[in-house]
């Protein structure tokens, strides 16, 4: 009878450690499956990091290129305001020189015709002296 209340317990005692050992391997799964599911959601926040970082980097690089080409607009119309401010410097020596051109061209137009009034009128004056003469005789 001893035997069997010592083999009685033994069995007992084998039973508890079965089931707590059972209990640890649920708990154990159980930890197993909340860390899979926080990795999972770890995982998730990552993809959805790096999708958000790669749209950044897009932005960034569309943004650069925008900035570039603004730029060269930029340039190209600061050349186009030189050429034309060139342009109407240039514009502005050829209208002085045709003004100075023009001026010149009719103070001789008036030298001429004040030589030629001067003309006619030394002939003016030489016809009345001739005729005066010719009605005093």
């Amino acid at each position: 009878a001893v035997v069997s209340t010592q083999s009685t317990w033994d069995i007992a005692a084998l039973e508890v450690k079965l089931r707590e050992a059972e209990q640890r391997a649920k708990d154990a799964e159980e930890m197993m499956m909340q860390a899979a599911q926080y990795g999972k959601g770890l995982l998730d926040k990552n993809i959805e990091l790096e999708a958000q970082n790669e749209a950044s980097l897009q932005d960034k690089y569309e943004g650069n290129l925008k900035l570039q080409a603004k730029l060269a607009v930029e340039k190209t119309l600061l050349t186009e305001i030189d050429n034309m401010r060139e342009s109407v410097r240039h514009y502005e020596v050829q209208n002085q020189k045709r003004e100075i051109e023009d001026e010149e061209k009719w103070a001789k137009r008036e030298e001429i015709w004040k030589a030629k009034l001067a003309e006619v009128d030394t002939a003016l004056q030489a016809s009345e002296t001739e005729r005066k003469p010719r009605q005093i005789g």
